[in-house]
């Protein structure tokens, strides 16, 4: 990984950190957890999402996430698995020929989970709201919780 790249995601990652600590201690509980999963994914099982999440350890320090993250198996997704899942799990192909101009790998991933969306909006070039959720939402998933099992 670069060192260009590795700063991106990294600070992705902080951004998904900020985001989670609802009470900007520094430290992601099981509560907070829930919080933003209902938010984000309008879920009805974030209280057991958030229980995975947060299993190994009670308070998620922005450390901890970004070694979640390093340790996730979608953090190793080659630009060919990246279109993949973009394919099969996201449902929206238009994008692949996009995915590898910009060679969208595993590392890419938490750019596209930014709440702002600035990476898809404004380096990617995507302007469909839906899309943007989408991609975001998705890759939120991946990062928190690791790739779909099949």
């Amino acid at each position: 990984m670069s060192c260009f790249t590795k700063i991106l995601s990294y600070e992705a990652i902080e951004d998904l950190h900020r985001n989670l600590d609802g009470d900007k201690n520094g430290e992601v509980d099981h509560f907070e957890t829930e919080k933003f999963l209902r938010k984000e994914f309008n879920s009805g099982d974030a209280a057991k999402k958030s229980r995975m999440l947060n299993s190994d350890d009670p308070l998620i320090s922005l450390t901890d996430l970004w070694q979640m993250w390093r340790n996730n198996p979608a953090f190793n997704w080659t630009v060919r698995d990246t279109t993949q899942w973009l394919v099969s799990l996201v449902d929206l192909p238009q994008y692949v020929d996009l995915f590898r101009q910009h060679n969208l790998d595993g590392r890419s991933l938490p750019r596209l989970a930014m709440q702002n969306m600035s990476y898809l909006t404004d380096v990617l070039g995507i302007q469909n709201p839906i899309h943007k959720k989408k991609l975001m939402l998705r890759a939120l998933d991946v990062i928190l919780f690791g790739p779909p099992r099949r």
